[in-house]
């Protein structure tokens, strides 16, 4: 095989795999690289049922001083969002009506721990986290609290608290999942 051939053979793999790529975005597939919920493939899908504990949802950040923050330490890429900011997925750990309580062990939400919900004093970097405030919050009607208990790392709502629900994009149900933890995850059906 001529290399003119061997050119045009890897050119054509790289289309196809760019469509198929693209024929399963447009399905909701969605890629999940980073660690706040099992990695591997999830199925975005439209919210047509109120947000509920245990949903694993894609969520536009907004442009705020938190987020920015994020994004310029590299903990969000860029992306399609407000800001430039990429998609989350993250797990909902409290709703509207909810009682979040943070404090130095962790985060309850009505009473009940979190598993590995307490913010870090600094990254990985040991640049400094800023942590929610300690106390006693209500989660108001269109905000939810996204925790991940999957990962200790994770940045979200221990981190910035709670976030407006209009900001979420759509439910995630996971398809393709690596676990090494090997349990099951919310949002499977």
């Amino acid at each position: 095989m001529s290399s003119r051939q061997i050119g045009i053979v890897g050119w054509g793999t790289a289309v196809m795999l760019a469509a198929s790529w693209g024929a399963l975005w447009v399905w909701g597939m969605r890629l999940n690289t980073s660690a706040s919920i099992p990695t591997g493939l999830w199925r975005e899908q439209a919210i047509n049922r109120p947000i509920q504990r245990g949903d694993v949802v894609a969520i536009c950040p907004e442009a705020s001083a938190i987020f920015r923050l994020a994004k310029s330490r590299g903990y969000l890429e860029n992306g399609w969002c407000a800001g430039r900011l990429e998609v989350m997925f993250k797990p909902v750990a409290a709703i509207a009506g909810d009682v979040v309580v943070v404090n130095p062990m962790g985060i309850t939400v009505n009473g009940l721990p979190i598993a590995h919900s307490a913010a870090l004093p600094a990254d990985s970097e040991l640049r400094p986290l800023p942590a929610q405030l300690h106390g006693v919050y209500v989660v108001g009607p269109a905000e939810v609290w996204l925790i991940s208990d999957w990962n200790e790392h994770s940045f979200d709502s221990r981190y910035f608290g709670a976030i407006a629900t209009r900001n979420i994009r759509g439910l995630l149900k996971s398809w393709a999942l690596d676990r090494p933890r090997g349990s099951r995850v919310d949002g499977e059906s």
